[in-house]
């Protein structure tokens, strides 16, 4: 769990992942 948290922290920090996964997450909802 926390895993996937920190995951998520670095993605959003790197800003590389912030993409079409991110996006596409907040599209769904």
């Amino acid at each position: 769990m926390k895993n996937s948290e920190q995951v998520v922290v670095a993605a959003e920090l790197d800003g590389s992942w912030n993409g079409d996964e991110y996006r596409g997450s907040e599209r769904l909802d």
